[in-house]
């Protein structure tokens, strides 16, 4: 089931494509093409100011892969619908993505690296 925040999100997503494919028929749309979007698109954020210098291992690419994915379940409605007989973005893998970091709280701590007890009577 879609909300109207992911239905939203979605065509947001798939209006970047429209620019790309514009000049070819929805059928004619191969796998090679999408990769090459996606190298482009790759460059693109690598090339964004806040990731000059960092290895390609710490950059997010998210938003190239919810775009990928976005075109994934086009093709798979073009299927459905007739319009086209294969998914051209089948078997296209994702780009690296970062793990989001958890901010562990004051408990989480202690459980990690419980302190021992000491005994002090005694002493």
């Amino acid at each position: 089931m879609n909300t109207k925040t992911t239905i939203k999100n979605k065509i947001n997503i798939a209006q970047h494509f429209l620019p790309v494919f514009k000049d070819k028929n929805i059928s004619g749309i191969t796998q090679s093409d999408i990769k090459n979007d996606q190298l482009k698109r790759k460059f693109e954020r690598l090339s964004i100011s806040k990731n000059l210098g960092k290895r390609e291992q710490e950059i997010y690419f998210r938003t190239v892969n919810l775009e990928i994915s976005a075109l994934h379940h086009f093709f798979n409605f073009c299927i459905e619908k007739g319009i086209v007989d294969k998914n051209p973005c089948a078997g296209i893998k994702k780009l690296n993505e970062l793990s989001r970091l958890k901010t562990l709280s004051d408990d989480d701590i202690d459980s990690l690296f419980p302190v021992p007890q000491i005994n002090l009577q005694g002493i």
